[in-house]
Order: C-alpha cells, then sequence, then structure tokens
C-alpha cells in the first residue's frame, strides 16, 4: 500500500499502526526474539507462535472480527495468495467506497492490535463483538467528521 494511509477516512492512529504493520515493524513476538531471547507463542491462543499474519489474520478471533466486518460492508475478494494489501488495491467503484474500505481496514488492524495489547499488559480480554461495535462506531463517526466539518475547519 502507499498513499491510501494519507486517505483522510482513516483516524490518524489507525494510519499509524497500519503503517508500522504494513513495514513489518510490529513488535511481536518472533520479531522481538531475534534482538532477545524469548518465548515466541502467542499469548492469546497459547497455541502457535505470534506473529503478524497470525495475530491480525489467521486467528479464530480476528477471522470472526473480519467476517462480521465483511457482512457488513463488501470488501474485494481476495485471490489465493494475494495479501490484503494487494486486493484492497483492486477496489473498484466509486471513490467513497474505496475511502470507507480503506478506513475498516485500518481501523481492523488498529483494534485487533490493542485487544492483543489490553491482553498482554493488562490482562483484559475484549470480547470480539464489542471489538467490531466500536470499529463500525468509529468509521461511522470519522465519515460524519469529515462530511459535517468543511476543510478549513478541521483541525486534523
Amino acid at each position: 500500500m502507499g498513499k491510501e494511509y494519507l486517505d483522510p477516512f482513516i483516524i490518524p492512529r489507525h494510519v499509524f499502526i497500519t503503517w508500522i504493520y504494513a513495514q513489518r515493524k510490529l513488535p511481536i513476538k518472533t520479531r522481538l526474539a531475534r534482538f532477545q531471547r524469548q518465548d515466541t507463542i502467542c499469548s492469546l491462543c497459547l497455541s502457535e507462535e505470534e506473529d503478524d499474519q497470525h495475530i491480525l489474520f489467521q486467528r479464530h478471533y480476528a477471522q470472526h472480527v473480519w467476517q462480521e466486518l465483511k457482512s457488513w460492508w463488501s470488501f474485494p475478494s481476495q485471490q489465493s495468495g494475494q495479501s490484503w494489501e494487494d486486493s484492497l488495491l483492486s477496489i473498484t467503484g466509486t471513490q467513497a467506497k474505496s475511502h470507507i474500505t480503506y478506513a475498516i481496514f485500518a481501523a481492523r488492524i488498529y483494534y485487533i492490535w490493542l485487544a492483543r495489547n489490553m491482553v498482554i499488559f493488562q490482562n483484559k480480554r475484549i470480547p470480539s463483538h464489542h471489538l467490531i461495535q466500536v470499529i463500525k462506531e468509529q468509521v461511522r463517526n470519522r465519515i460524519f467528521f469529515l462530511i459535517i466539518f468543511p476543510k478549513n475547519l478541521r483541525c486534523m
């Protein structure tokens, strides 16, 4: 992904985490293990190695969130062997549709990462239905903000 990160529909904190993910620099256990000796088993499922694909896409929790968001919004289909980033680049339709799709994707990355960190650092689990509700609410609010306030009145 390139300029999609600059999309005004994406909330800035979501942009930041999504950009770090795209650079493959999220501080996940398999990456941190290259610098210091540590356990690389996922703290959430306790069965597989923790890498960015596992945390954000392959875990049951992440897949459930993704399926619910896909039932709410029409995402481009992902071809076999194609990355999520490449499938997002194949969006067809209106510019508004691509803006909203990028915003939902970035919010999903951000909130799944947040849920992972809540478990590790605060020992709190966020139910997936709550996470889905927050993602939808955040994206809706961002869209309403951009529609209601003219560019010259925005501080972001």
